[in-house]
């Protein structure tokens, strides 16, 4: 009887991804990068931009503060000139009258002049008729100033007395013979003059551009002058003013803009001139930007989407052209493959290809970037590291915590001995730079080869404040230095000494065999029907065999001896310290024994044999070349006697 049971369930179907689908994601993570990318150098650039316009802004404002002092300095110089006036010493008030009235029509160095008398009684002033009445003087703390110090005054600003407007006034005082003050004289400016600071620097129309007095208080303005003269300054711009002399700060206006604030305040009369950016002209530039982004991403997606579409039809129209050889080949007739047109998928990889090597190489230039090998670190005059950069610790193996506080010497790597580092120390203190290189000793304990900078930092007065010091690991490139220079006196099959190092240690024997009266040989060694084995069995088993004779030869050799390819099927054997031309032959017999005996190479027995000529020194030459080219004569006088021989000659 059948168990009653559940049925398998049915795994879940997944639905296959269209070409079409997979096209269109890709075309978007395509994208998304720049974008981001995109993105993030608009909004860095906005913010560089921003930045160097308010620094131009704070030059401008600069500007405007020193022609402020520029004004207000040469009307106070002009005023102490006139208080030198004989007609004024004299007590000639009608002539000093005339003076003053065309002294201001001439240069307009002030608004009005105005002398009074130690009570603050005004005396005269040229702004009303010489006989009219007068006031007295309008602004009596400073008037009280200038005859307690004996020096000018140049106040904030304040209502006139005759007048009754807003005026600047610069106050001198006038002395007589015996050198006491006994008249104060006054300049007056009124503010609308110095309203045309605002307007000599070319700045946007909407800048609202302000000078204020060390009060804080609005002397001249730009825009709405009449509305808010002798008003104080917004209060985070008059609360900023007051903390330093030069900088920016996010305002509102009086009329309530939003603005980028940026001032500087004068260095001789401590006025302040402040400039205000409305907010919007960052904003306004900033969407624009963004505007122009997204159209340029909408063109770039909706170009990519109908790229997408077309090669994804052409893609499935290939793919779909398989369905027929298909269908024949399951019901066994003849499969005929009609040609597939996939140069479209083709090119789709090799953009994703060159996308990745562009990428890749983003990645290397990025990881070269945080990993350049270049350690800086600074010390304090005793010796103690006070600052270090990643790049140091990578060198060194230390973390930046463990290095600071501590010397230098705990790298020591005891590869050098105590002179070098006086030698050191003697060139930092008489040259105040030493470079050079040393061993150091990372902290897992490896030594490194490092080029080092070390200079002396010192202070306004002269005195050591740090000594500063750049790494470089050279270690890897004296390494390579030396594989280099291994290849150039080394052949690169069989490892042995080439031509150029065989000639320079044959120069240096001959130098010691002639110092100690000596002999040394040179042996001369070819290889007999070597080119035929070339021919028949192929250059491999040439090369194989050119490497088992190399062998064979340096073990024939001593170690004091120099066994070289000079180049093909040529040896050189250098023998030094010999006690007789015996040892040559010696030496040169066992080395024709070894090339008698069988090469087993690729399973084959091979069989050459070697002719071999020599030449000693003295008798045969004292130069290196003359030497060699005995050598060379020799060998070619065994191969004439019949090859697999050795000649030398006779004393």
């Amino acid at each position: 009887m059948p168990i009653a049971g559940k049925s398998p369930a049915r795994p879940a179907v997944t639905r296959p991804l269209t070409v079409r689908f997979v096209l269109t994601c890709l075309v978007l993570a395509c994208l998304f990068p720049g974008v981001i990318g995109a993105s993030a150098i608009l909004y860095f650039t906005y913010h560089a931009e921003r930045a160097l316009l308010e620094r131009d802004a704070i030059q401008t404002a600069r500007a405007m503060a020193n022609a402020v002092d520029t004004d207000l300095l040469k009307a106070q110089a002009a005023g102490q000139a006139l208080a030198t006036s004989r007609d004024l010493l004299s007590g000639d008030f009608v002539a000093f009258y005339k003076q003053a009235t065309k002294l201001l029509q001439d240069t307009e160095i002030a608004s009005n002049i105005v002398l009074s008398d130690a009570t603050g009684q005004q005396l005269l002033n040229t702004i009303v008729p010489m006989s009219s009445p007068l006031s007295s003087h309008g602004n009596p703390a400073q008037l009280l100033r200038v005859f307690e110090t004996a020096k000018p005054v140049i106040s904030d600003t304040y209502i006139g007395g005759v007048l009754r407007r807003p005026v600047v006034g610069i106050d001198v005082p006038v002395f007589n013979a015996d050198g006491r003050v006994i008249y104060d004289l006054s300049l007056g400016l009124f503010t609308d003059r110095l309203a045309r600071i605002p307007h000599s620097q070319r700045v946007p129309p909407d800048w609202v551009v302000a000078i204020f007095d060390s009060q804080g208080t609005i002397v001249a303005r730009s825009h709405a002058a009449a509305s808010f003269i002798g008003k104080k300054a917004a209060p985070a711009l008059l609360r900023r003013m007051g903390e330093v002399a030069e900088g920016m700060v996010e305002a509102d206006t009086l009329e309530g803009i939003p603005v980028s604030a940026v001032f500087s305040r004068s260095p001789a009369v401590h006025w302040t001139v402040a400039i205000g950016i409305p907010t919007h002209f960052f904003t306004v530039q900033l969407r624009h930007r963004f505007l122009l982004l997204f159209a340029v991403i909408c063109f770039l997606f909706g170009g990519g989407m109908f790229a997408a579409s077309a090669l994804a039809g052409r893609i499935t129209h290939s793919i779909r052209t398989l369905l027929g050889p298909a269908t024949a080949l399951g019901s066994g007739a003849p499969v005929v493959v009609p040609p597939i047109p996939l140069k479209e998928a083709s090119d789709v990889g090799s953009a994703i290809t060159r996308a990745s090597e562009l990428l890749a190489l983003h990645r290397l230039a990025a990881e070269v970037y945080r990993n350049i090998h270049v350690g800086v670190f600074a010390t304090d005059p005793a010796g103690t590291i006070v600052s270090v950069n990643p790049a140091y610790c990578t060198i060194t193996g230390y973390a930046a915590d463990e290095l600071i506080g501590c010397n230098p010497r705990i790298m020591k790597s005891d590869r050098h001995d105590a002179d070098f580092y006086r030698r050191m120390w003697e060139a930092i203190s008489q040259e105040s730079v030493w470079h050079g290189e040393i061993w150091n000793r990372r902290k897992d304990g490896t030594l490194f080869l490092s080029s080092e900078t070390i200079k002396t930092m010192r202070d306004e007065s002269g005195c050591i404040a740090h000594y500063v010091g750049v790494i470089i690991d050279i270690t890897e490139e004296r390494r390579a230095l030396d594989a280099m220079r291994y290849q150039a006196y080394h052949d690169s099959m069989t490892k042995l000494p080439n031509r150029a190092l065989f000639m320079e240690r044959l120069q240096q024997e001959i130098i010691r065999a002639h110092r100690n009266s000596m002999l040394m040989a040179v042996l001369f060694i070819d290889l007999d029907h070597f080119k035929a084995i070339n021919d028949e069995f192929g250059h491999q088993v040439g090369d194989d065999l050119l490497k088992l004779a190399a062998e064979r030869l340096s073990a024939c050799a001593r170690a004091s001896d120099t066994v070289a390819r000079l180049g093909g099927d040529e040896f050189a054997v250098l023998l030094n310290d010999l006690g007789g031309k015996g040892d040559a032959a010696r030496v040169a017999h066992m080395m024709l024994s070894e090339m008698s005996r069988p090469f087993c190479i690729h399973d084959r027995e091979l069989h050459v044999s070697a002719s071999i000529g020599a030449a000693i020194y003295p008798p045969d030459g004292d130069a290196a070349a003359a030497l060699l080219k005995a050598a060379d004569e020799a060998m070619y006088e065994a191969k004439r006697s019949g090859r697999r021989a050795f000649f030398m000659r006779p004393s």
